[in-house]
Formats: structure tokens, sequence, C-alpha cells
């Protein structure tokens, strides 16, 4: 399993997905496994870039099979932030798709087309990318 793109901060207890050109189920999979196999991904809120994605070749099955697949192998990835930065349409369409099949799972997700209001729902400076202070 390799994710391009993809950091892990410990110390802010965030993970952060830049993918780029397009997605489909498998890369958003092994997205989600990567996830998994973070030791302290279960606490860890997580930012996603959509500004480099072309196009998501998904349909709504692929897509709710992928939402069944998070959920089932992720069941303690809950009580957790993630933002979703999509200015393009077609990426907001999808996140927001996902969004809604997401809004009983446990996960608090913001799909927005401003960068730094997604930063700001993560508590990120919307310059650096650091934690805000409280």
């Amino acid at each position: 399993m390799s994710v391009d793109d993809l950091e892990f901060s410990a110390e802010r207890r965030l993970i952060l997905w830049h993918p780029r050109g397009v997605l489909d189920a498998a890369r958003i999979r092994d997205y989600f496994e990567a996830m998994g196999a973070c030791p302290w991904g279960a606490t860890a809120d997580r930012y996603c870039d959509f500004s480099a994605v072309e196009n998501f070749i998904l349909d709504f099955h692929q897509m709710l099979g992928l939402v069944r697949f998070r959920v089932r192998h992720l069941a303690d990835h809950r009580r957790v932030r993630l933002g979703i930065f999509a200015p393009q349409d077609i990426a907001f369409a999808f996140s927001r798709m996902y969004e809604m099949l997401m809004e009983n799972e446990g996960v608090d997700i913001l799909v927005a087309r401003d960068d730094d209001k997604v930063r700001r729902f993560l508590g990120m400076d919307s310059i650096t990318g650091e934690p805000l202070d409280s």
C-alpha cells in the first residue's frame, strides 16, 4: 500500500492528505488503510486538500462501498474532525456526498471551498498550518 502526499503529525494529532490527479476507490481505500495503520490515528483529526484533484472516478455505489469500508475498518476512529478543502465543483460535490453518507457515523465533517475556513475548523493557523493558540 502506498499513499502519496500523506503527512502524519503526531504532535498535532493530525493526518494531512494532499492527493493529486485522479482519485478512484483504490486510492481512497489506501488512504483509509494508512489511517488504520497509524498507531495514534484513532484520535487524529484529518485535513484533506483536494485542490490538486482533477477528477473522481467513482459512482454512487463505489462511494457507498467506501463509506461502509471506512465505518467497518476504522470503527474506533470516531469523535474526530475531518476538514476537506474542495475548491473545484467536482471535489466539492464528491466530498459533500461523502459527508452526507457519513453524517450518522460520529465524525464531525466540514467541506468547504475556503481553505482558511477548513483550517480554522481544525484549529490550524491558516498561514503556517501550526495549531492555533487556545
